[in-house]
């Protein structure tokens, strides 16, 4: 009990981040925000070795919904893989439609006169 005493202590190894906007492709908006959110304690040693790894599209297609998954926050320690967090969307975003660019061409167009 004493060498778990000596050579293990809890530590928080979750990393708050603010991550890039994706672009999104067909959207009625242009980007979208991502969040991470997670509390991730875990015993281990001095020595172990924490390794973030995002997996997160490069773009997405509209239509996003609020809350839907886009992608993960891989932990791993030692090169073991620990625990994915899931990274969330923070908006909705429609996929463009003939209203929206109806509305859009009349915002234009009356931007002349």
């Amino acid at each position: 009990m004493d060498y778990g005493l000596e050579n293990y202590s809890v530590k928080q190894i979750f990393r708050p981040i603010k991550l890039d906007p994706l672009m999104v492709k067909d959207g009625q908006e242009r980007w979208e925000y991502l969040t991470l959110e997670g509390d991730l304690s875990v015993l281990m040693r001095e020595d172990e070795l924490v390794d973030i790894a995002y997996d997160i599209p490069s773009y997405l297609q509209a239509p996003v919904h609020k809350g839907e998954v886009l992608g993960y926050a891989k932990y791993y320690i030692d090169g073991k893989l620990f625990e994915k967090l899931p990274i969330y969307s923070t908006t909705e975003i429609a996929k463009i439609d003939f209203p929206f660019c109806a509305q859009k061409l009349f915002e234009l167009w009356s931007l002349q006169y």
